[in-house]
């Protein structure tokens, strides 16, 4: 009995025809898409190929559903099958390319003044911030111009309303020399000061979940150094409702509506609220008659700079809008910095040996009795313990949208008004590229290798990455900390024009976190082999994981 006749015979029912329906349309989709797969490896006149779409069974859907249920493995997956090639998938109505090969993404870079991430920063004022369409209209969607001295092409905006150009030069300006100094400084006396309070003589102190206590420091510290003390006197709950916001996060990503996820949405009202009240109270010390230094309610000059730059831009920006910013302001600090903190804490303590090896440079860092960070984040051992935890649990995928018909990569043809994800968890992995050890002393790239951006004296197979030039073995007393080679393979930061501006305050947080940690307290693993210590994926788009489930542990000053 063939397929019509049954479906159109008297014992058929219509639920038999509709199933048979479906199964007809989504295989004939999945070979439709599969020859068009195929049909794009092919060349064009110019000699570039188009990334080749990932086959899909679900017309409207493509590959949605698979990339929801986990896209940290999904895109892993596909980027191997793609042997690290670049591929497209479609989400639905929208079609995405992606790029995981090292060299493909410092090629990428390159020609980054024509590709931003604009797009995604105005889908992250709106869902994740709650900012008002206010806001989003005078100045996040408003904006075409890049953050470039360089407009990009097209673009009419004037240069007094070039928020994105203006942010980024004012976050470089701010981010580096004398003001990086005193806020770093401000950072870790604010850390310092939290843990003379945690415990004291030889009685340890039990810690339900490392990283959950670590990220109330940490937080506490940076909004500190930049925000001033005042914001937690008028909001002495503010940790706690920055964890919940924090939390909800991944859920506001999507969009969803307040009916939805409610308390999603009540987390960041609570947090909106306590930065306009914070807001409100600082105007007993004018902002327009604020100094450029630290003070106790405005903090330090960049985020009165920051708040002056929302106020110059046309029409300017209510309560709601500034509020929206500070609640970014705060997530885009302590996102990343605060995992990053906790996982190298974890990553020492549960290497044999390692905490011992680096004890005496972090002790040679407060030879004056304060800490030195510019001591400690030269530290060769030090910085790649730093550069390797970054390595291992930062899953970043960096978002561009390219903008003009430029091919920022030769080969291969991607179209104007493209949305490109770099997948810098997938390079970050790269077994072609990473040094692994040696058949005697094997160093796997899932593995955490403290050594494994060092560079020791005449050793030639001493380097992170195993394309570095061998002919010139370093020569001297001790181990050299080195990126070389690494372009495209190690960006926790990003690259290009938009690489992180706040890249250098991040490393003397982290590892300035870490120094005085191990400096002031002994610190244990206790949940023993109950404990998995992995990453949480839902938090894998903002590019640090931290820790799914509590870890515990147990803290104890240290005698010096």
């Amino acid at each position: 009995m063939d397929v019509l006749n049954f479906t159109t015979g008297p014992q058929s029912s219509p639920m038999a025809v509709a199933v048979l329906l479906a199964a007809l349309i989504c295989t004939l989709t999945y070979v439709a898409s599969s020859t068009k797969a195929a049909l794009s490896t092919r060349t064009t006149g110019t000699g570039a190929k188009r990334p080749p779409p990932v086959p899909y069974w679900v017309p409207g859907v493509g590959n949605l559903v698979s990339w929801m249920r986990d896209t940290h493995g999904y895109v892993t997956r596909l980027a191997k099958q793609h042997n690290l090639q670049p591929f497209r998938v479609r989400l639905a109505h929208q079609t995405f390319y992606c790029i995981s090969a090292p060299s493909d993404i410092a090629t990428f870079f390159k020609a980054a003044w024509t590709e931003t991430s604009l797009a995604t920063t105005t889908m992250v004022m709106r869902h994740v911030a709650g900012a008002p369409a206010s806001a989003l209209d005078r100045v996040y969607a408003a904006d075409d111009s890049g953050i470039s001295a360089r407009p990009l092409p097209g673009s009419r905006v004037a240069p007094p309303q070039r928020f994105y150009h203006l942010h980024h030069r004012l976050v470089v300006a701010q981010m580096s020399g004398r003001r990086l100094g005193d806020t770093a400084a401000r950072f870790a006396g604010a850390f310092e000061r939290q843990l003379r309070g945690v415990a004291g003589g030889d009685a340890w102190t039990p810690v339900p979940d490392l990283h959950a206590w670590l990220g109330g420091v940490v937080f506490t510290a940076s909004v500190e150094a930049l925000c001033g003390t005042r914001i937690f006197a008028v909001n002495p709950a503010l940790a706690r409702d920055f964890r919940a916001f924090y939390a909800a996060v991944p859920t506001l990503l999507r969009g969803l509506p307040r009916f939805l996820a409610p308390g999603a949405h009540a987390a960041r009202e609570r947090m909106l609220e306590n930065l306009r009240r914070w807001n409100r109270a600082a105007r007993e010390a004018p902002l327009e008659a604020a100094g450029p230094g630290w003070d106790e309610w405005w903090g330090c000059e960049f985020v009165k700079e920051r708040k002056r730059l929302y106020g110059r831009m046309a029409g300017g920006v209510d309560e709601d809008g500034m509020a929206a910013d500070d609640l970014i302001l705060l997530f885009v600090t302590n996102v990343n910095i605060v995992p990053a903190v906790s996982w190298m804490v974890i990553n020492v303590l549960r290497t044999p040996g390692l905490l011992k090896r680096v004890l005496p440079a972090v002790d040679a860092a407060f030879g004056s009795g304060e800490i030195d960070l510019g001591e400690a984040c030269n530290d060769a051992l030090l910085q790649s313990v730093y550069a390797e935890t970054l390595r291992m649990h930062t899953t970043n995928m960096l978002s561009r949208y390219i903008h003009t018909d430029e091919q920022p990569l030769p080969g291969w043809r991607l179209p104007k008004k493209a949305m490109v994800f770099l997948l810098g968890n997938v390079a970050a992995f790269d077994e072609k590229v990473w040094n692994t050890g040696t058949e005697k002393d094997p160093h796997p790239v899932d593995e955490f290798w403290p050594d494994r951006f060092l560079v020791y004296p005449n050793d030639k197979r001493s380097a992170p990455s195993q394309t570095a030039d061998p002919s010139e073995p370093r020569r001297g007393d001790g181990p050299a900390f080195s990126l070389a080679g690494l372009a495209g393979a190690w960006v926790p930061y990003g690259g290009g024009e938009s690489m992180c501006p706040g890249r250098n305050f991040a490393k003397q947080e982290m590892i300035g976190s870490f120094a005085l940690l191990t400096r002031m307290l002994e610190i244990e693993l206790t949940g023993g082999d109950d404990v998995k210590y992995e990453g949480d994926k839902a938090f894998f788009f903002f590019g640090t994981m931290p820790p799914k489930g509590p870890i515990p542990a147990r803290v104890r000053r240290r005698q010096l």
